[in-house]
């Protein structure tokens, strides 16, 4: 979701932590996938893309199945 906010806005990943707020090696860290957005994170980023309408500009993606659990 954060790099295809970036790429569809053409934004920078400074621009994108001004926005949320976070930091700009936070965002760097989750465009490199060394870290994952926190669930406050989630919120603000989920509320940027829905004042952009975000879902009508990337193609429907297929339902993850859930995880099994070994027994």
């Amino acid at each position: 979701m954060v790099l295809a906010l970036l790429k569809i806005n053409g934004w920078t990943q400074e621009h994108l932590a001004r926005l949320l707020p976070t930091t700009l090696g936070t965002v760097s860290a989750w465009c490199r996938s060394k870290a994952m957005p926190s669930p406050l994170a989630c919120v603000s980023l989920t509320r940027l893309a829905k004042t952009i309408d975000f879902k009508y500009a990337l193609p429907a993606a297929a339902p993850i199945a859930p995880e099994r659990t070994r027994t």
